[in-house]
């Protein structure tokens, strides 16, 4: 009826055309430091526990809503990897003891990401922009990364505590998005429709963003994340939301206040073409 059915599956986050039951999704995304532990361990296990001493192989987690930083090793003064967040760079900085200038990372499947540093005495810091996709090989549940800084390469657990420290990172007891809104509906397979409301900081581009989805009769679902430009014309934005779960998305501006979605993949659709976001007053 609504034209191609796998065209708006893509966005899956709409939920168009495979039923128009409202999305579960976990939480806002924000996290600051009333709802979080300053001090907590991670034993690789996926259970955090408060304790002063983490046992051999743990992480530790010190969150604020200013830098947060999660450390792996022996204890908290022998840390044999780092991750902390600069928010003002809106970068996350990877910390490696080593001889060298560069942290490289591995994963399983062939991923291997090398990336550039300084050596402060013997500590090796690495950045890594938010937004690069490479932050989810470190999120991953019950994974297992290696880490080098030209010496000798450590095993370190994924999961739940470097998640932690990118989550606050990403959304630091953020302002909402009140800049620049875009809005228009989209067709729903069992509801009146989808009303999209997206809103920036400031104009449309890189920098915070808030999707909301209101499922006429079915309820609203908001989500809040960091856009980035990922074409040269600076047209292509993706939207990157904070929550794990619900999907990257597309969206490009076609006008010179009309957007539309792309497919997942970043691909243009003709069948999304049919429903632009306008600019609103």
């Amino acid at each position: 009826m609504f034209g191609n059915k796998a065209a708006f599956a893509a966005i899956a986050l709409l939920a168009l055309l495979s039923g128009c039951e409202k999305p579960s999704v976990r939480g806002s995304g924000n996290v600051s430091a009333e709802n979080v532990d300053n001090s907590v361990i991670d034993d690789g296990s996926g259970n955090l526990t408060n304790s002063s001493e983490p046992p051999p192989g743990a992480w530790t987690m010190k969150i604020d809503s200013v830098a947060p930083v999660a450390m792996y090793g022996p204890s908290d003064t022998q840390v044999d990897f780092a991750v902390r967040c600069d928010p003002k760079a809106q970068t996350i900085i990877v910390q490696r003891p080593g001889p060298g200038s560069t942290v490289t990372i591995g994963a399983g499947g062939g991923q291997s990401q090398t990336f550039p540093g300084q050596n402060i005495d013997g500590k090796v810091d690495a950045r890594i922009a938010l937004a690069d996709p490479f932050l989810n090989v470190l999120t991953g549940p019950a994974g297992r990364i290696s880490v080098s800084a030209g010496g000798d390469a450590v095993e370190v657990p994924t999961g739940r505590a470097i998640r932690r420290v990118i989550e606050v990172c990403r959304n630091p007891a953020a302002a909402p998005a009140n800049g620049a809104t875009i809005a228009g509906s989209v067709p729903c397979a069992d509801c009146d429709g989808i009303d999209v409301t997206l809103t920036f900081a400031g104009e449309p581009g890189p920098g915070r963003y808030r999707l909301v989805q209101d499922f006429r009769g079915k309820g609203t679902v908001t989500l809040d994340g960091l856009a980035s430009v990922t074409d040269a014309a600076g047209k292509v934005l993706r939207l990157q939301p904070d929550t794990q779960g619900p999907p990257v998305m597309y969206i490009e501006r076609v006008g010179a206040d009309s957007w539309v979605f792309r497919t997942t993949d970043n691909k243009p659709n003709d069948a999304l073409k049919a429903y632009p976001l306008s600019r609103q007053p």
